[in-house]
């Protein structure tokens, strides 16, 4: 356990809330997230995305007072983003601002107050029409994006019954048919009785932080405990495509391990991920883009709350079956070695100190663990370390090939 963890206490404010409160000295700033968690539904996504973006603009919809409410608090940060974790969908509020003791004066209640503002207000028709076109606009930008599309679609196939599949950002042609009432009765019954958890780090201590929690605890009725995040994958391989007119085609694969998310597992997936599709030198990368030139970018990412990989490549015209067959054929045959594996394994372990070093990096490992039911805190460093070769060559022989997207390109140069 490290002296960041050491100084993490967890409080239960009410049923269903919970704190999770960091002292630490090593900003100037004071941090506070609220979280609000359910169970991602395609029937109810976009009005989920549709509060977050209401509460962006301030309790009173009216941007440019709350622009100057921040200014006046030494210029503070505010936000209200939506996260997706696996089938949860998240709202988080977030604050930051200078530090009391820095600013000599008490910032942070002026946050706090800010926020419960948020928490208690009542979205009218101006802001909610507002929110409405923001995010028709961001949505659209979103479908623009080869790239996410791509990941996006090959999700949907390869998840199409588990709600991992949920787009949680929204659905452009549902926002029309959302009314205001929509969004304060979904709002009002997250509010009272989704599992929520305050994240408070800074220089301030416990007593302040579970006073400042206890203000924005809403009115709760009946809390509802946390649905069990399943999972339930398409049978088989999934592989779809769909032409658009975009320069390059993007390629997507997905492939499933069976390791845990949690523990030397999970540190072994990261490991293997290096390996694969990390640094430019990662064996994709070599056989795809170096020996054969068929892609200008070809990178992937490990989804930890399904344990998946999503190999994604944005691929030269007229070579996207090859790609994706070196992309396969390169996978089955790599041949893990020791100077491959100490390579990795030191790249990850860089990795976890700078996301350990950094409190929004912090803040998100405290949430995945929450959401994974992670409760022991384990010396990450010693656990990499201890990861042999042959961990790792038999996390790559259980790897299953589960699915492909190609989005291709029907013009540029072929």
């Amino acid at each position: 356990m490290n002296e960041n963890e050491k100084n993490m206490q967890y409080i239960e404010v009410s049923e269903g809330i919970r704190l999770h409160f960091y002292y630490e000295t090593d900003f100037i700033t004071n941090f506070v997230s609220l979280v609000w968690t359910v169970s991602a539904d395609k029937k109810t996504a976009t009005t989920v995305s549709l509060i977050a973006e209401c509460l962006k603009t301030g309790p009173d919809g009216n941007r440019t007072e709350l622009d100057k409410r921040l200014a006046d608090m030494y210029g503070a940060n505010f936000d209200a983003q939506i996260i997706q974790k696996g089938g949860r969908q998240l709202i988080a509020l977030n604050f930051e601002s200078i530090s009391d003791k820095a600013a000599d004066e008490k910032v942070l209640k002026n946050g706090i107050e800010l926020l419960r503002q948020c928490v208690e207000c009542r979205i009218n028709e101006k802001m909610l029409n507002q929110a409405k076109q923001r995010l028709k606009n961001r949505l659209e930008q979103k479908n623009d994006s080869a790239a996410e599309t791509a990941i996006e679609r090959l999700i949907d196939i390869v998840y199409a019954d588990d709600s991992f599949s949920v787009h949680c950002d929204g659905y452009a042609e549902d926002i029309s048919n959302i009314s205001v009432n929509d969004v304060n009765e979904l709002f009002g019954k997250i509010k009272a009785e989704a599992p929520t958890d305050i994240f408070i780090s800074g220089d301030i201590n416990k007593e302040t932080a579970v006073n400042y929690a206890e203000q924005l605890v809403y009115k709760r009725r009946n809390p509802q405990k946390l649905e069990a995040d399943d999972v339930n994958i398409t049978a088989g391989c999934a592989e779809k495509s769909e032409g658009r007119s975009i320069d390059q085609s993007r390629i997507a694969m997905a492939y499933t391990s069976d390791l845990e998310p949690y523990g030397k597992d999970y540190y072994t997936a990261l490991v293997l991920r290096e390996i694969l599709c990390g640094s430019g030198d990662s064996v994709l990368y070599d056989s795809v883009r170096q020996k054969e030139g068929l892609c200008y970018y070809i990178g992937g990412r490990l989804m930890r709350f399904r344990m998946v990989y999503i190999i994604d490549a944005g691929i030269k015209v007229g070579s996207e079956e090859k790609a994706a067959s070196i992309i396969e054929d390169s996978i089955r045959s790599t041949k893990i070695t020791d100077t491959m594996v100490n390579k990795a394994k030191n790249a990850v372990i860089r990795a976890e100190g700078e996301t350990a070093d950094k409190r929004t990096g912090r803040l998100n490992e405290t949430m995945n663990s929450m959401l994974l039911g992670i409760i022991e805190k384990i010396p990450v460093e010693k656990m990499i370390e201890s990861i042999s070769t042959n961990d790792v060559s038999k996390a790559l022989n259980k790897l299953e090939y589960k699915g492909k997207f190609i989005l291709y390109a029907q013009k540029g140069d072929k």
